[in-house]
């Protein structure tokens, strides 16, 4: 059972458009939240991109990482082409710097207990979301799924499904934001990463708590 762990990005977002390559202590967002998925327990980490977008194209040949692509707003096509060739996909967000491969690991655990369905984490704070499912369910929703918004926003459609399960937080923390959608956010992001040496995910909610 081969293990793919995609990380979906784009250069044009549309709050901080470029943000997936802006510094963060010397890398690029994006290579940061590359270095963190390849510790958690996959076989390949893949950038599913989008067509035209060669800035993203050419950081990922420059830096020997393999990347797909798709449409802009067909995630779960771009999902489908960058993962057709493993058993189960670990689908990571591109503007997730603190990603946890401690966390990919646990709900990757949870899914070999019903590997069914979709899994899902839920509770901790934005910036740590991380989706799990095999390969033959999103072959089967990437042809049964036509309308556009159901294919854009798939984790929403896939949350709201029968056959969805949650690795919840004991507590919960989902008010606390620690992915990159703003300028304010990313000089957040920067202050973990110049506070900690390898900073963990509590060290960003520690700094929150004290205010920073």
């Amino acid at each position: 059972m081969r293990v793919c762990a995609v990380i979906t990005s784009r250069y044009g977002s549309t709050r901080l458009p470029g943000k997936a390559l802006m510094n963060i202590e010397g890398k690029p967002l994006l290579q940061r939240v590359v270095e963190r998925t390849r510790q958690a327990m996959v076989d390949n980490v893949i950038v599913a991109t989008t067509f035209g977008d060669y800035r993203i194209q050419d950081f990922c040949k420059d830096n020997h990482i393999q990347y797909s692509l798709g449409e802009t707003d067909d995630i779960l096509g771009r999902l489908y082409w960058a993962s057709k060739e493993y058993s189960i996909l670990v689908r990571v967000w591109g503007d997730c710097p603190l990603v946890s491969p401690e966390l990919i690991n646990m709900v990757l655990y949870e899914y070999t207990k019903r590997p069914d369905g979709y899994w899902a984490n839920t509770g901790w704070p934005v910036g740590l979301n991380i989706a799990v499912m095999g390969t033959d369910l999103l072959t089967e929703k990437h042809r049964e799924l036509a309308t556009p918004q159901d294919r854009e926003w798939f984790h929403k459609y896939m949350m709201d499904c029968d056959g969805t399960y949650n690795l919840a937080n004991y507590e919960d923390q989902s008010g606390m934001n620690l992915s990159v959608n703003t300028l304010e956010d990313l000089e957040f992001i920067r202050k973990v990463y110049r506070t900690y040496d390898n900073p963990t995910w509590e060290n960003a909610v520690e700094l929150l708590m004290q205010g920073s």
